[in-house]
C-alpha cells in the first residue's frame, strides 16, 4: 500500500472495487461509482481505501479496518447465540447492521449476515407455528382440567417464545399441580390416620381445584359422615367445642338441613356461655340469657344453678348505689382508668319515688342536669336564651322548684327537682316515648311537627304549672371548642378566647350563640388556664323557644346536652373531683360516657377543667344492624334488641352488633385520648357509662372494659 496522500500523488488511482484505473483527482469511480476515498480516522482528512497509514496524521489506517472486521466478527457470534436462545429478533438486529454495510472490504462479511438473517428467519418462522400449535392444544386441556398436559405442552416451548397468557396458563398449571400432590399427599395421611378434622378442609380444597374428578366428592361424602356422627356424639356429651370443630371440618357437599340444624344450635349454646365469661354487672338481660341457655340444654344442671344464682343477686347482691346493677365476681376495669359503673341513680338527690320513673334510670340524667341549673346549682351556668334588662334579672330569680325537660331522639323526659330543708328531690317526672325515634321519622312526618305535637300532646296529660322550666338542644347540634390557656388574668384571658373563637367556629359568628367557660385563675399554676366555648345557631335556639312558647311553658333557661351532664357530673362527684393527686401535673377526672339514640358524648372532668365531644354513634344505629340482619322493621327490631334472649339465632344474628360495638370501641379510645391530649391534667380515676344504649346487651363489656388488646 502506498503511503502518499492524494493531493501530492500524480499516479493514477485504482478502484478497489471494480479495478478501474482513475485519473489524479477523481474522487468517485467512473466504472462503478464506489468512493475513491474516506475520511481518516484519526484527522478526518480523505484517504484512499489502499492506504496503510495516513499520510496527514500518521493513523494506522490498516489496523482500524482490522478493528472493524473483528467487531462484525463478534457481532456475528453474538447474533448466532441469540438465536440459539430464541432472541430471532435480537439476533436479526444485530445481523442487519453488518447486511447494511456498503464497503467492499467487507463484503464477505456482509453476504455472510445476508445468509444469516435468512436462515433465523426461517427458524424463527417454524418456531413460531409449533409454538402456537402448543398453545392451542394447551388451551383445550385446560378446559379439560388436563394440567399435566398443559404443563407437557407448554413447558417444553422456551420461555421468551411464549404468549403472556400462555406464560400465566403455565405457571398456574404448574402451582396446581405442586398444591395438588401436596393436597393429595396431606389427605391421604390424614385418611389413613383417621383424622377426619384434617381431612374434610382439604378435600374441599380438592373438589374446588378439580370439580369434574368424581373421586373427590365421593371420599368427601364419606368423611362427612364421619364428622356428622363425631358432632352429634360430642353434642350429646356436652362437649360443644369439640362438636363445633368436627362441625366446622365437615364438607360443604355435605352440609344440609340437620347440619346446619346442629350447627346453629351448638353455636348458639356456646354464645350465650360466653355471655357471663365477662360482663360487668348482673342484670335482668344477663337473666333471660341464662334462661334461654337453660332451656337450648335442659340437661345440664349448671344451667340452672347460673338462673337462681342471677336472680339471687338481682336481688341481693353487692352494688354500688348510683349503679343500682350488682357485680358479677369479674374484673371490671375500663381502659381509660378506675372501675366502670353505670350512673343509673344519682345520689346527690333523693331516690326515685315516682311510680314507673324507675324504668328510666340512667336516661334522665340530662333531664336532672338541666334542673340542677334551674336550682342555682350548676358549674356552667350559662343560658343560650338572650335576655336583655328586666328579663334578665328575672332569670336571675332564684327558684325551689324547677322542671328539667330533655327533648332527646327516642323520648322526651322530665323531672321536677325541688330543694328541701336537707335535700334535692325528685318531686315530679314523667317521660314521653316516641312512636319512632326523632332520628327515623315517619314517613311523611318530619322530625319538627313529630315534635311539636308530642309536646302538645304531654302539654295536655301532664301539668307543668308556672314553675321554670329548662330545656336542651341536642348534643349534634352544639359546637365544642376546648382551649388550654396561659395562666393569665382575666381580661387577657378573655381576649385569648376571643382570638380562639374568631379562628375556630367554622360558621358565621353573627349567625351563631356563643356561650364561653373559662377556669379559675391559679397564677403559680405550670398546667395553664381551662377554656371552652360552646356554640350553636340562633336558629336552632329561635325554633325551640317558639316551640315552647306555643305550649305555653315558662322558658326560663336552653342549655346544650353535653353541659347539662357536666352540671350534674360536677354535682354528684364533688369529693372524688377534691381528692388529692400523686402527681402535681395531674388532676382526679371523673369520664362519662354518654349514649343515646342518635350520638355518644364523651366527657371528661376535673376540678380546674372540663371537656366533651359527641360522636354520631347511637342506638338507632344497632337498630339498622338489627333491621337488616333479621329483615325485619325498626320498631320490631328495636324489640329485639333490648330482648337478645328472643333473637332466633343469637349467635349469628348479635353478631354484626358485636362487630359495630368494637368499632365504637377504637372512637371510643381515639376520642378520649385526644381530650386527654388537649388538657394533659385529666388523669381518669373513675369511669360511668350513661344513657339509655348502655342498656344493650355487651355495650359496656365492649366499648369500655379492658381486655387483652389494652395490656
Amino acid at each position: 500500500m502506498s503511503t502518499d496522500s492524494p493531493t501530492r500523488s500524480a499516479a493514477a488511482i485504482d478502484c478497489g472495487v471494480c479495478t478501474t484505473a482513475n485519473p489524479p483527482g477523481t474522487q468517485f469511480c467512473p466504472g462503478c461509482g464506489h468512493s475513491l476515498f474516506e475520511p481518516c480516522g484519526g484527522c478526518s482528512k480523505p484517504v484512499q481505501y489502499s492506504q496503510t497509514f495516513c499520510g496527514s496524521c500518521g493513523h494506522n489506517l490498516a489496523k482500524e479496518i482490522e478493528t472493524k472486521r473483528a467487531k462484525y466478527s463478534q457481532w456475528m457470534s453474538e447474533a448466532v447465540t441469540m438465536a440459539k436462545h430464541h432472541k430471532y429478533d435480537d439476533a436479526i438486529g444485530l445481523l442487519s447492521r453488518i447486511r447494511g454495510e456498503k464497503d467492499y472490504r467487507f463484503k464477505d462479511l456482509a453476504d455472510n449476515a445476508r445468509q444469516a438473517v435468512e436462515k433465523v428467519d426461517s427458524i424463527a418462522a417454524q418456531m413460531k407455528a409449533s409454538v402456537a400449535r402448543a398453545e392451542t392444544a394447551a388451551e383445550s386441556a385446560i378446559e379439560t382440567e388436563d394440567h399435566a398436559k398443559v404443563v407437557e405442552l407448554l413447558g417444553s416451548v422456551p420461555e421468551v417464545l411464549l404468549s403472556p397468557a400462555a406464560k400465566r396458563s403455565l405457571g398456574l398449571a404448574q402451582s396446581l399441580i405442586t398444591q395438588t400432590t401436596d393436597l393429595e399427599q396431606s389427605c391421604h395421611d390424614a385418611i389413613n390416620a383417621k383424622n377426619w378434622v384434617a381431612s374434610g378442609p382439604l378435600l374441599d380444597q380438592l373438589i374446588e381445584l378439580y370439580p369434574k374428578n368424581d373421586q373427590y366428592p365421593k371420599l368427601a361424602r364419606q368423611v362427612g359422615q364421619r364428622l356428622l356422627a363425631a358432632a352429634q356424639k360430642y353434642c350429646d356429651q356436652r362437649r360443644y367445642a369439640k362438636s363445633m370443630k368436627a362441625l366446622r371440618a365437615v364438607p360443604a357437599i355435605v352440609q344440609s338441613g340437620g347440619y346446619y340444624e346442629l350447627r346453629g344450635r351448638i353455636e348458639n349454646i356456646l354464645w350465650l356461655r360466653e355471655q357471663f365469661d365477662s360482663e360487668p354487672f348482673d342484670s335482668p338481660t344477663l337473666g333471660r340469657l341464662a334462661v334461654r341457655l337453660a332451656k337450648e340444654e335442659p340437661d345440664d344442671p349448671e344451667n340452672v344453678k347460673r338462673v337462681n344464682k342471677i336472680s339471687a343477686n338481682l336481688k341481693s347482691g353487692e352494688r354500688c348505689p348510683r349503679n343500682g346493677f350488682p357485680y358479677r365476681p369479674l374484673p371490671n376495669n375500663s381502659w381509660l382508668g378506675g372501675k366502670i359503673e353505670f350512673l343509673r341513680c344519682p345520689q346527690s338527690i333523693a331516690p326515685i319515688k315516682i311510680k314507673g320513673l324507675e324504668l328510666w334510670s340512667g336516661r334522665l340524667n340530662v333531664a336532672i342536669g338541666l334542673a340542677l341549673q334551674g336550682l342555682e346549682k350548676a358549674r356552667l351556668d350559662y343560658n343560650f336564651i338572650e335576655k336583655k334588662g328586666f328579663l334578665k334579672s328575672l332569670g336571675r330569680r332564684k327558684s325551689t322548684l324547677t322542671w328539667g325537660i330533655d327533648i332527646g331522639s327516642s323520648a322526651i323526659k322530665a323531672i321536677a327537682l325541688q330543694i328541701t330543708a336537707d335535700q334535692i328531690e325528685i318531686v315530679d317526672g314523667f317521660v314521653h316515648e316516641f312512636e319512632e325515634p326523632l332520628c327515623r321519622p315517619l314517613p311523611g312526618q318530619p322530625r319538627d311537627q313529630a315534635l311539636t305535637e308530642a309536646l302538645a300532646q304531654i302539654n295536655e296529660q301532664h301539668s307543668i304549672g308556672d314553675s321554670p322550666v329548662w330545656v336542651n338542644f341536642p348534643a349534634t347540634a352544639a359546637i365544642a371548642r376546648f382551649s388550654l390557656l396561659p395562666p393569665v388574668g382575666d381580661k387577657q384571658a378573655k381576649l385569648l378566647l376571643e382570638r380562639e373563637i374568631a379562628t375556630r367556629i367554622p360558621m358565621e359568628l353573627d349567625t351563631m350563640v356563643i356561650r364561653s367557660w373559662t377556669g379559675d385563675h391559679e397564677p403559680d399554676s405550670t398546667l395553664g388556664r381551662a377554656a371552652m366555648t360552646v356554640a350553636v345557631k340562633k336558629q336552632t335556639v329561635q325554633e325551640l323557644q317558639e316551640r315552647i312558647a306555643g305550649v305555653g311553658w315558662n322558658l326560663a333557661g336552653i342549655q346544650a346536652e353535653q353541659v347539662a351532664l357536666l352540671n350534674l357530673a360536677y354535682h354528684e362527684f364533688p369529693e372524688e373531683l377534691a381528692a388529692e393527686s400523686v402527681d402535681p401535673f395531674k388532676r382526679p377526672t371523673i369520664a362519662m360516657l354518654h349514649a343515646g339514640a342518635e350520638a355518644s358524648t364523651c366527657l371528661l372532668l376535673s376540678d380546674r377543667s372540663h371537656w366533651f365531644w359527641t360522636i354520631e354513634a347511637g342506638g338507632e344505629d344497632l337498630t339498622s344492624i338489627l333491621a337488616r340482619q333479621l329483615k325485619l322493621p325498626r320498631n320490631e327490631a328495636e324489640q329485639l334488641k333490648r330482648r337478645p334472649h328472643a333473637l332466633p339465632s343469637p349467635a349469628a344474628d348479635y353478631q354484626p352488633i358485636e362487630a359495630r360495638l368494637d368499632d365504637w370501641r377504637a372512637r371510643f379510645k381515639n376520642t378520649f385520648a385526644d381530650g386527654i391530649k388537649q388538657d394533659p391534667s385529666f388523669h381518669v380515676t373513675h369511669c360511668y357509662v350513661s344513657g339509655g344504649v348502655p342498656y344493650a346487651h355487651q355495650w359496656t363489656r365492649r366499648t369500655m372494659m379492658i381486655n387483652t388488646s389494652d395490656q
